[in-house]
């Protein structure tokens, strides 16, 4: 059987829970002492890294995630296709490799979400046993021929006490959600009670999120759920992809739009020379450049950011893109979440949109960038991603960003991605600085900052009725 396609990553020898600290056959006082620290900061980097597991075992256990996994698998030991291929020569398109894997994957989707019911049993059950006095009879059958009873007497116990809180007061929902990752069944059986009281109360301050997080990507956590036990559902929200939504303050998720219009994700900037042809050649426009022209495509003397050379055939591979989340925040509107920790100067994605001329008749104040020539003497066009664009129009102005803009060649084109400047915590915002062309007399600096250039008392106060303003329209208008 495909193991490697659903197995959880261990907590052990993850650096998650240091393996040194665990005794081979633990008794309850040593189970108990695993995360002991006395360091609070430790303990917080513990529950996050805990939590940032929980997210990408969620992801890797919808369809896609599952899909995606045993594609790159296989990929890479290409001689595990012999197991259900009597080639036992892998395919060289993936749409083949797809295909192949079909019944690997139903049978593993089975095996995987069979442990993760059985988290939902073993709650049932036990609820059903603490109401009758009967839970110390359960761990001693269960105990029966185990190699040490005070091993299993300890982790079922602990286990499925923690399962019944998080079923009690998050809901069923929440608990079949969370059975899908391996990081939390393991955590519930090895953390002492105070970093798992850390590790729940993390939970429940960010239910909403884990909630959107799951089933915006299909997670069939409801499959988990017998008949009759209720799921605690806040609203339906479809698969859909994942940057389609946002995560409020209050009420349900929200589908994301500008002006009245659905806003869409796409992968790549989109050129349309006709948007360019029809208004005509502006005075701005190179001299060296021919009209209509794509404005990131770089000049003949441009060297790559690659392989340094002017002539080459770069081109961008798929980037490995960070859990992020589009969230609401207080007084600033919808910004971006990172749910996992993010290294520093690590590349986060690419601003794209569609490319228009500078002269278009498009007023994109908000979701605008404009694009210069490389030797940045003349603006040539703009990249407006109102309607189409990724997660990275959603990144807020701060004046202690953890990202900037970087502008880069690869072959034939331009790019501008986001790029980390120091480590980004999980939970933690990511922001970007505008630049002081952007804060002119109109626009209001939402930023929080001790060190904020534009907060001005009167600004301050200004910011604060126009977001109250705005936050009141808003829920009179649902």
């Amino acid at each position: 059987m495909f193991d490697w396609i659903f197995r959880p990553r261990n907590l052990l020898g993850s650096g998650i829970i240091p393996s040194a600290s665990i005794n081979p056959l633990p008794t309850m006082n040593t189970t108990l002492q695993i995360f002991h620290t006395q360091n609070n900061l430790i303990m917080q980097n513990s529950t996050h890294q805990i939590m940032a597991q929980i997210y990408r075992d969620i992801s890797d256990s919808s369809t896609p995630g599952l899909m995606l996994n045993a594609i790159d698998t296989l990929q890479k030991n290409p001689s595990l296709v012999q197991f259900i291929s009597t080639s036992g020569k892998p395919p060289n398109n993936t749409s083949s490799l797809a295909g192949l894997l079909s019944p690997s994957i139903q049978s593993g989707i089975l095996i995987h979400f069979y442990e993760a019911a059985a988290v939902i049993e073993k709650t049932r059950i036990w609820l059903e046993c603490i109401q009758r006095g009967e839970e110390t009879t359960l761990i001693n059958e269960l105990a029966q021929g185990a190699m040490s009873k005070a091993t299993l007497e300890t982790r079922e116990y602990l286990s499925r006490t923690r399962y019944s809180e998080v079923a009690s007061s998050c809901g069923w929902m929440m608990l079949s959600i969370l059975a899908t990752s391996g990081a939390f069944r393991e955590a519930t059986k090895l953390l002492d009670q105070t970093q798992w009281q850390a590790v729940g109360e993390c939970i429940k301050a960010n239910f909403r999120s884990i909630e959107v997080f799951a089933k915006v990507r299909g997670l069939r956590w409801d499959i988990l759920l017998p008949p009759g036990l209720c799921s605690g559902s806040v609203g339906h929200i479809p698969v859909d992809h994942p940057h389609h939504w946002t995560v409020p303050l209050i009420g349900p998720a929200r589908r994301l739009q500008y002006q009245g219009q659905l806003q869409i994700n796409i992968d790549r900037c989109i050129y349309n020379p006709n948007a360019f042809g029809i208004l005509g050649r502006p005075r701005n426009w190179p001299l060296q450049w021919p009209y209509p022209r794509d404005p990131t495509l770089r000049n003949f003397d441009d060297l790559c950011s690659v392989c340094c050379t002017t002539i080459c055939a770069c081109h961008e591979k798929p980037m490995a893109q960070p859990l992020v989340e589009i969230t609401e925040y207080p007084h600033k509107g919808n910004g971006v979440r990172a749910l996992e920790r993010i290294a520093n100067n690590a590349v986060l994605g690419e601003y794209i949109g569609e490319i228009l001329p500078v002269h278009a008749n498009v007023q994109d104040e908000v979701y605008g960038m404009s694009i210069f020539d490389s030797r940045r003497v003349a603006q040539v066009g703009m990249i407006s991603s109102a309607i189409k664009g990724n997660w990275t129009r959603y990144i807020n102005h701060s004046c202690e960003p953890n990202s900037v803009f970087e502008t880069v060649i690869v072959g034939q084109h331009r790019k501008t991605l986001v790029k980390s400047i120091r480590e980004i915590d999980i939970f933690e915002e990511i922001t970007i600085d505008y630049g002081p062309f952007y804060f002119d007399s109109q626009k209001l600096c939402c930023c929080g900052s001790l060190r904020c250039r534009y907060a001005t008392p009167e600004r301050v106060e200004a910011s604060r009725k126009w977001a109250e303003r705005m936050y009141h329209a808003r829920q009179a208008g649902r």
